[in-house]
């Protein structure tokens, strides 16, 4: 199972992050634009479930320039 959730750092993003990786997520793209909450969600993941890929994207969507950029980098992580 590939899951990719924005505002992965916080609130729901956060919870649904770690549901996923508890639920057997094969792996996860996590977007939010705080990169030190984004590496500790990648370290708690990773702590509930070794076998996850955990990708993090430290980025703000209200930038529409970069998105083509993100989007590639998301697709070469597949």
């Amino acid at each position: 199972m590939n899951i990719l959730i924005t505002g992965a750092s916080k609130g729901i993003g956060k919870a649904l992050s770690i549901a996923f990786c508890q639920n057997g997520a094969r792996n996860l793209y996590l977007i939010s634009r705080d990169l030190k909450l984004l590496e500790n969600l990648k370290s708690d993941c990773l702590t509930i479930n070794p076998n996850c890929k955990v990708f993090i994207y430290p980025f703000d969507l209200n930038d529409s320039n970069g998105l083509k950029k993100l989007s590639e980098r998301i697709i070469s992580d597949s």
